[in-house]
């Protein structure tokens, strides 16, 4: 919340400078203000008094300074409008809001974007948008203020979105998981990265799904995870399910690998460090491990569950066999498996030609990676082009060679169907997921709060198919 106090009251916290180069110099003393690409000096030309911002919330509270250009700016507003927070900033000239706008940003330490209107009589209106401010008041002269900029979550968040039990286990998971496979590694946008985050836990997504070579770089979306945690959504801790794995490459020489107990223990204690918590809510083995007997792996697991490294033990790319096997080793060790995490979607059925479903039977819950099979269900190869910047045109986890004629026809099929449901294809393939009752959670990924939403749009929607439906996607898959 806001506090005002007067000139005087906020002199007795920090001295006034009596000059610019004063002011300068006192100014350059505060961390925040010696970033590159930020001139102080412009900001001094037609000072006329100052206020102080207090940040409250990130690693550190946050003190600034800024001063005004008396001649140019008119006033400076902070509002918050449908959940979204401002500056709105009135200026008799353009010259001053640049620089503005990048002293607010390096100050708060928060990424913001600009919007300026048309010329409205003789005033030009600018509006400075930043994550998650909560509150509005009118900045004036001479008086001192601080701005809470902690994350307040949806306070409806629960509403809309739909749980269903892990198994015979007390653990509930949402219908929708949210997985940080791709875009949250070392190049990934800070505040796009936050604003998936917060907006997947503002709409209900309680599981977020990390393991410990997602990235890239591998670890990094842990370790960017970890500090978006700490940042925005401490406090709110218990009300999610934080997941990690282990079992693929994930540092060089024979422990960095596939099954041993050293490589599942050391990973852990490295995913916890990466995510500054005491404990994960369920950790997985990635693979089956052809060379470790399934005993020593599930025992690693079982071990991290006693030491409370962990909450629940989950296998992952366990098809029916294997996942039987690795149910009864921890059931023996009184450490039950609550979630098989497979990759399931219309185009990927080996989940059901490995009659892992029926496997499972109950008693472990599902939960399914790829639901879109690589982007393929998204709409976006309808018209038979790769799409700039999609997978396919990466080269990478989707190859070109895959979106061949026959499949482009087998997807305006489906989308056919999706049409006359009312649905998009995307919305379909999660929803026909969603359909199975064996299957507790659909683990999507997002690069944009905008995708995320749209996957979202399947919570609450009939999950019932008609007979018709069925047999029509059923011919459409089988034709691959």
């Amino acid at each position: 919340m806001f506090r005002g106090e007067s000139h005087s009251e906020a002199v007795k916290h920090f001295f006034f400078p009596i000059s610019l180069l004063e002011f300068f110099l006192a100014f350059c003393s505060v961390e925040q203000a010696h970033d590159d690409g930020f001139s102080p000096y412009t900001l001094l030309d037609g000072v006329y008094g100052f206020f102080k911002l207090q940040v409250l919330g990130g690693e550190n509270d946050q003190v600034g300074f800024c001063s005004l250009l008396g001649v140019d700016i008119i006033e400076i507003n902070l509002f918050t409008v449908k959940e979204e927070s401002f500056f709105l900033i009135a200026t008799k000239t353009l010259s001053c809001c640049k620089d503005l706008h990048m002293f607010l940003a390096k100050i708060l330490r928060k990424s913001c974007t600009i919007e300026t209107s048309d010329r409205t009589h003789t005033n030009y209106s600018h509006r400075i948008y930043f994550h998650n401010a909560q509150y509005s008041t009118t900045i004036t002269e001479g008086k001192c203020y601080t701005w809470d900029m902690s994350y307040k979550a949806n306070q409806q968040r629960y509403d809309s979105m739909n749980y269903r039990f892990c198994g015979r286990s007390g653990l509930k998971l949402p219908v929708l998981s949210l997985g940080l496979w791709h875009n949250f590694g070392t190049e990934a946008d800070d505040k796009v990265t936050t604003d998936i985050i917060c907006t997947a836990f503002d709409h209900g997504i309680t599981h977020f799904d990390l393991a410990n070579n997602y990235g890239p770089a591998p670890g990094s979306a842990e370790s960017r995870f970890g500090k978006i945690l700490k940042d925005q959504l401490s406090s709110y801790r218990d009300e999610m399910v934080i997941s990690s794995k282990a079992g693929y490459p994930m540092w060089n020489g024979p422990y960095g690998d596939w099954g041993s107990r050293k490589y599942l223990i050391s990973s852990c204690d490295q995913s916890l460090r990466r995510l500054n918590l005491d404990y994960v809510d369920i950790f997985y083995h990635h693979r089956p491990d052809p060379n470790t007997p399934l005993e020593e792996s599930m025992g690693a697991l079982a071990s991290l569950v006693r030491q409370g490294k962990a909450l629940y033990a989950g296998i992952s790319n366990y098809h029916a066999v294997d996942a039987l096997k690795a149910y009864k080793i921890l059931s023996d060790m009184g450490c039950p498996c609550i979630l098989d995490q497979v990759r399931y979607s219309l185009l990927d059925r080996v989940v059901e030609t490995d009659h892992l479903l029926d496997a499972l039977s109950g008693d472990v819950g599902l939960i399914c990676f790829s639901p879109l099979a690589q982007g393929l269900l998204t709409g976006r190869y309808l018209d038979g082009t790769i799409p700039p910047d999609s997978r396919a045109s990466e080269n990478k986890s989707l190859k070109r060679e895959k979106v061949t004629p026959q499949l482009v026809q087998t997807l305006n099929g489906l989308n056919a169907i999706a049409v006359k449901r009312g649905q998009t294809l995307s919305e379909m393939s999660i929803t026909w997921l969603l359909s199975h009752k064996g299957v507790t959670s659909v683990l999507i990924g997002a690069s944009s709060t905008a995708q995320l939403l749209e996957n979202l749009k399947a919570v609450g929607q009939s999950q019932e198919f008609s007979a018709e439906e069925l047999e029509g996607i059923e011919k459409l898959c089988r034709s691959l």
